[in-house]
This record gives structure tokens, C-alpha cells and sequence, in this order.
């Protein structure tokens, strides 16, 4: 007669109870970024779609009509800076070359003295502007009032 041992122990269990093996895995398959095996595979191939298109429209721009538009620029023209001698301020005065403060000053100070000038080249009357600075100032100076 056959001898019951306590549940237990496995190894003296009765040969007459049927005993089912269990598979145990050794690797577990642990989810990339959260994602399972297919859902990867979906992604991946969406992925490579779009990719696929991409290249496709942008290889096929050559080829649809459309033509390349050149832009040209235009370079910037030059500005000289103009004043009237008979109504620039001396900080108008000083944005010429070579006119600083005390020379700006002087030709206000000439001009409400003596009288609006007569000409672009009486300027020379203030103390301190010669032919030579004159001739350097001629190209920015302008005179509405003048006589010439």
C-alpha cells in the first residue's frame, strides 16, 4: 500500500498525482522605452516611411517646374551729409570731418555776430578755417540763402 508523505516534500510525494513541469525563462524581456516588440516595429517602420518620403519630394524638386529665382541686391548708395551754413547748429556743424566743439562754436558765434554768410566760401571769415579746410568742407555744405 502506497505511503502519503506530507506535501512538503516533493520528492516523497505518491507516484499516482500528476505532476506538471513549468517552464521558467531564464531572460526576461524588459520593454524599450515602454514599448513592446510590435509596437517598435510599427514605429520604426512608420519612421522609415517618412523618411522614405522626404527624400522622395525633395530628390523630385529638380524635376517640377518650378525654376531657381535669383535675388539680386542692390548695393546701398552713398549719403553725404548736407547742412545750410546759415541755419545748422554747431552739433550740426561738428558731424562735418574736422569740425570738433570750439570750431562749431566759433561759426555760430560768427554767424549771430556778423550776419548769415553770403556764400559757402565765406565760411572762411571764422577764425581757424583756412582754403584748406574749406575745400574739404565744400562737398557738405549747402546755402538756401545765399546770394550766389
Amino acid at each position: 500500500m502506497p505511503t502519503k508523505t506530507a506535501p512538503d516534500e516533493p520528492h516523497l510525494q505518491d507516484e499516482t498525482e500528476s505532476v506538471q513541469p513549468i517552464l521558467i525563462r531564464d531572460e526576461v524581456e524588459e520593454p524599450s522605452l515602454g514599448l513592446r516588440q510590435s509596437d517598435r516595429v510599427f514605429l520604426v517602420t512608420v519612421t522609415l516611411f517618412c523618411g522614405l518620403l522626404a527624400a522622395i519630394i525633395f530628390l523630385s524638386r529638380p524635376y517640377s517646374g518650378f525654376e531657381t529665382v535669383e535675388i539680386r541686391h542692390l548695393q546701398p548708395e552713398g549719403f553725404t551729409f548736407q547742412l545750410d551754413i546759415n541755419t545748422a547748429t554747431w552739433v550740426e556743424w561738428m558731424q562735418l570731418d574736422g569740425v570738433g566743439e570750439t570750431t562749431a562754436r566759433k561759426i555760430i558765434l560768427d554767424r549771430e555776430t556778423n550776419g548769415p554768410f553770403s556764400s559757402l566760401t565765406d565760411v572762411q571769415r571764422v577764425n581757424g578755417i583756412g582754403p584748406a579746410r574749406i575745400k574739404k568742407m565744400l562737398p557738405n555744405l549747402t546755402c538756401a540763402s545765399c546770394e550766389e
